[in-house]
């Protein structure tokens, strides 16, 4: 790659340069050996026109992308130095550190007293493994309604008895047996609008709620609120 000195922003490859006749094979040691290359557009300019032309380069830039196309397999042969660019590109040795890791090659250690270097990018595990930061729970989460909600529904929980928790011994023998925990229902699930259920009443206090909720706004008591009411289940969710 050939750049040009007179600050034009020019780069030629030495292919193009020989296809625009601007030079022989035989010119390019001459090329190499100059620390003051210009490029053809640049050759002649005088020390004003120099200027100018570093000047107006600026306003010029081009940005190139490529996308990839699909081209008839007959394009292989039109390009008769194609194979030999091939053959050479593969006769370059590989590097001496192509067999070691990622990190390796970069100088860290990966030894087991280094492990927060060790990643699982790329490995089997990723496709096997997966862990939520937030799980849910199977007997009282929903699936993602976009809203809260409130759920009249039967969810049976465990509690240690008051007997149990006073006078609990850390070993079971004759005189002291296991008791069970007390199993009771909570009827009233509020949910958060991605479906996690937040918190959970009993249905009569959840009716009692309901109740005087109905009778603010029937009375229009939440007309003159600074933040508005949104809905039955959003006000008990605050509550909690």
């Amino acid at each position: 790659m050939y750049q040009c000195c007179v600050l034009c922003n020019r780069i030629y490859h030495w292919s193009c340069l020989k296809q625009l006749q601007c030079y022989k094979e035989e010119d390019k040691i001459n090329i190499d050996a100059q620390s003051d290359w210009r490029c053809p557009a640049c050759h002649d300019l005088s020390l004003d026109k120099k200027e100018v032309r570093s000047h107006v380069s600026q306003h010029e830039l081009l940005k190139v992308t490529w996308s990839p196309t699909w081209e008839p397999k007959k394009l292989l042969h039109s390009w008769a130095s194609l194979w030999q660019m091939i053959y050479e590109a593969k006769q370059i040795a590989p590097p001496l550190d192509e067999g070691l890791e990622n990190l390796k090659r970069q100088g860290f250690c990966t030894s087991i007293n280094h492990s927060r270097w060790k990643s699982t990018v790329g490995k089997e595990i990723r496709s096997k493994a997966c862990f939520n930061m937030q799980p849910a729970n199977p007997h009282v989460d929903i699936t993602h309604m976009g809203h809260y909600e409130v759920w009249i529904r039967t969810v049976d929980l465990v509690r240690l008895k008051d007997d149990i928790v006073q006078n609990r011994s850390p070993l079971i023998n004759v005189t002291h047996k296991a008791s069970l925990p007390k199993l009771y229902e909570a009827r009233a699930c509020i949910y958060k609008p991605g479906g996690k259920c937040i918190g959970m009443t009993t249905h009569e206090r959840f009716h009692l709620l309901r109740e005087r909720f109905h009778e603010a706004q029937n009375n229009g008591l939440h007309r003159n609120m600074s933040s508005p009411v949104q809905c039955l289940a959003s006000e008990i969710a605050g509550l909690l």
